[in-house]
């Protein structure tokens, strides 16, 4: 099971429109997915229909109270076969008070996630934007991170604090071996030269690891959630939809690269 962060410390970039709708892409086209929610906002959880006051034991049950395994927590997603859910809660905001003193607390969703090689091809984590235990958890528990870059100047810091992030926890945490597996432009806006001069520094300076394939600015994709769907559901016609779905077959192609090409 590849296990993929996708996160940037910066809000509103499209990383839970990311996580969602790439898991939902990659179920669909017949990998098995599970999408693991360990921001305290729980977007992807309610973003696949959930309420998460409702939902019963979450990822908090899982890493905050223990005693509960992530086996436990996991609801399939009945829509897309292959497509399964570990919910997130509000409760896991104080996760970084609540642990404070617990040991190795950098790898408790590692050891979690675990259990689960094999009964996957490819685990998503949807992580916070502040830098918490959580986002901690969710880069050292992963091989690869994806990161979505809006196409606005101030997204630009957003980078460069993950990328600095990644780099420390390298540096201090043996268990951490987090690899940037690349960058996605979203909220892209062709006829606004902003946008057209952040994508072109970012393809110059990062190269290869910007996709190809970017996410244009779309009603739709906000419309989503509302309904508790992505968008390979919410409106399969619609460009996002293939937007996401040409996102996912080059993300399949480059883990598969990254993977044969090791570190």
């Amino acid at each position: 099971m590849k296990t993929l962060a996708i996160a940037n410390q910066k809000g509103g970039c499209g990383k839970t429109t990311t996580a969602v709708n790439l898991a939902a892409c990659l179920a669909a086209g017949g990998d098995r997915v599970l999408l693991v929610d360990i921001d305290p906002q729980s977007h992807a959880t309610l973003a696949l229909g959930w309420e998460p006051a409702e939902v019963g034991r979450s990822m908090h049950d899982v890493l905050v109270k223990g005693g509960v395994s992530i086996r436990q927590v996991i609801r399939p997603y009945e829509p897309i076969k292959g497509l399964d859910l570990a919910p997130g809660s509000l409760l896991l905001s104080a996760a970084d008070l609540d642990l404070h003193e617990v040991p190795a607390k950098e790898g408790l969703l590692a050891g979690q996630l675990e259990q689960l090689d094999g009964d996957y091809d490819l685990c998503i984590i949807d992580c916070p934007a502040h830098l918490s235990l959580m986002l901690v958890n969710g880069l050292v528990a992963s091989e690869y991170l994806l990161v979505p870059v809006q196409t606005h100047f101030c997204a630009l810091y957003g980078l460069k604090r993950i990328l600095e992030t990644v780099h420390v926890l390298r540096r201090r945490l043996d268990c951490c071996k987090v690899r940037v597996a690349g960058m996605i432009l979203t909220f892209v806006e062709e006829k606004i030269a902003l946008s057209r001069q952040i994508q072109e520094q970012l393809k110059d300076f990062f190269g290869e690891l910007v996709f190809d394939t970017c996410i244009h600015r779309n009603i739709r994709l906000a419309e989503a959630p509302s309904a508790g769907q992505p968008m390979i559901i919410f409106d399969p016609k619609d460009k996002a939809t293939a937007q996401y779905q040409a996102l996912s077959q080059e993300l399949r192609a480059r883990l598969q690269a990254l993977s044969v090409g090791g570190t």
